[in-house]
């Protein structure tokens, strides 16, 4: 069976499943490159600025980058919650993914059960029970589980590589925040009591 010909089966029950799809695949673009920019503005030391956390009222601040030698464990803290700040819409993101991912299931089961449905009303209204008859519902049942199905695993994946990625990239946060903190990443050394 050609995909064509499971959209065309599938009923009115395609319109919404490939609504779905849709967003889904604009909420991991979307997600996907906002972490890729996130990474690569973290990759090299010297790159290495936590600027992009603060609006522009606060990067005059003393938080500045150019202001940091050392940071204390206060400063550190508002860091690590300005940063969940920033990358809750990540976590956001993914969790629409996997919503949506659960909503194309279960509209597949629906037209399975509409398609099953639809094949018992035509038996009884025909008053006799034969193959063709049945086989028209059935294939609707099938179509739609296929094509809730072929939306929902894809999601699922990708739901669960955002959230690999989100937890690298975090990772990765508070590994240079550590180090900033002992005066490593600017490339000055901690000072002499």
């Amino acid at each position: 069976m050609e995909f064509p010909s499971i959209l065309s089966n599938s009923g009115w029950i395609a319109v919404p499943l490939i609504f779905i799809s849709i967003i889904n695949l604009g909420l991991f673009l979307y997600t996907f490159v906002f972490l890729f920019y996130l990474r690569k503005s973290m990759q090299s030391p010297q790159d290495f600025a936590l600027d992009f956390l603060f609006s522009e009222d606060k990067k005059d601040s003393k938080y500045s980058i150019e202001s940091l030698g050392q940071i204390d464990l206060a400063q550190r803290e508002y860091f690590l919650d300005r940063w969940e700040t920033f990358t809750a819409p990540t976590l956001r993101n993914a969790s629409w993914i996997s919503n949506l991912a659960a909503q194309a299931t279960l509209l597949g089961l629906l037209g399975t059960v509409l398609g099953i449905q639809e094949s018992f009303t035509a038996m009884q209204e025909m008053g006799k029970t034969t193959l063709d008859i049945f086989a028209g519902g059935v294939s609707r049942a099938l179509s739609t589980t296929i094509l809730g199905l072929s939306i929902a695993i894809p999601s699922y994946v990708m739901n669960q590589y955002l959230k690999s990625e989100l937890f690298q990239v975090t990772i990765l946060f508070q590994d240079k925040l550590m180090k900033l903190s002992e005066g490593n990443v600017l490339g000055t050394s901690k000072p002499n009591a």
